[in-house]
């Protein structure tokens, strides 16, 4: 018994430094932030932000968006056509007005509203994104994907980094764009946002396997995610009361879909720390991933280690708008 003693207590030693040999070969790598930059040498400027969210765009319009039975069927079902619409209501409404990405989405609405009682179909929006890419993207080289060296250098694939980008740039645009809404008020409202995304990520966004499949195992566990989170949200009375049915009055209750994507974002993160771990990670390792981090905003972090998420809206407001 004393020898078997022995040897459990030999292996667990084994394990813990095993373990902590690990981490600190980690402590070597460069540290990355959220969006997948390292915080170091790979600063995301805004200029990449949008520049990689406009390519995400393009690449999901292209070949992320397609009907349930594709390639067997190119005709996107009736829900599918309705998720579809409110997609791209909810990018017209929450985007920068000036932000070129709008001739490609009121380009897409219009064929769209023009298509009448035609079954709308795949390959509408892949000659529609082919025409507009170039300037979408501007750049001349209309086939050279030009992602940003933070969004290259990460842990996700480039299209998921960029992905979201766009998402955190719509959460902030239902912040700052809800009063320039001039048609349809009724529809801009934070619980309608919110059933928009679950409704992209139920019904369209999936990945075409005869062409990307390069990414489809972490574009599959996003989709996954977010459909599992926005189902939480929405059995959870504390998470509904964030998101109003109709047009509030008070500017404050608008914040809350840019600071749900927020947590939702740092909550992505320590889900893949903890599958990388196996285990709950410890204090010091999350202070190493959350973000926005100490270097990037040391006003987003009390004394006390809690978030200060007046500075934490500034931050992202800063960041993506």
């Amino acid at each position: 018994g004393q020898k078997q003693q022995q040897q459990q207590q030999h292996q667990q030693q084994h394990h813990e430094s095993k373990e902590q040999k690990e981490f600190e070969e980690k402590e070597q790598e460069p540290q990355m932030d959220i969006l997948g930059a390292t915080m170091d040498t790979y600063t995301q400027t805004k200029t990449d932000v949008y520049s990689d969210a406009a390519l995400a765009l393009t690449h999901i319009f292209e070949h992320a968006i397609l009907p349930h039975n594709y390639p067997h069927s190119s005709v996107f079902t009736e829900t599918q056509q309705v998720a579809l619409r409110e997609w791209l209501d909810l990018l017209y409404w929450t985007l920068p007005p000036t932000w070129m990405i709008h001739t490609l989405i009121q380009n897409l609405r219009t064929s769209f509203e023009t298509a009448g009682s035609n079954p709308w179909d795949v390959q509408r929006i892949k000659e529609t994104v082919k025409q507009h890419r170039a300037v979408v993207i501007q750049s001349s080289k209309v086939q050279e994907e030009q992602w940003s060296e933070s969004c290259k250098q990460g842990k996700d694939h480039v299209v998921t980094c960029g992905l979201w980008s766009l998402l955190h740039i719509v959460s902030v645009g239902v912040l700052e764009r809800h009063d320039a809404v001039l048609g349809g008020r009724d529809r801009v409202t934070s619980e309608h946002t919110l059933d928009t995304l679950q409704g992209f990520f139920e019904h369209l966004y999936q990945e075409d396997k005869h062409n990307h499949h390069i990414y489809k195992h972490n574009n599959d566990q996003l989709r996954e995610h977010f459909m599992e989170r926005i189902k939480a949200c929405k059995n959870d009375k504390t998470c509904t009361r964030r998101f109003h049915a109709t047009r509030s009055t008070k500017k404050e209750d608008w914040k809350e879909v840019a600071m749900w994507m927020w947590e939702e974002h740092n909550g992505r993160i320590i889900e893949k720390l903890e599958k990388r771990l196996q285990r709950t990670p410890r204090p010091d390792e999350l202070e190493k991933i959350e973000w926005p981090t100490k270097t990037a905003c040391a006003e987003c972090h009390k004394a006390d280690g809690r978030w200060n998420k007046v500075k934490v809206l500034d931050f992202l407001k800063e960041e993506f708008w």
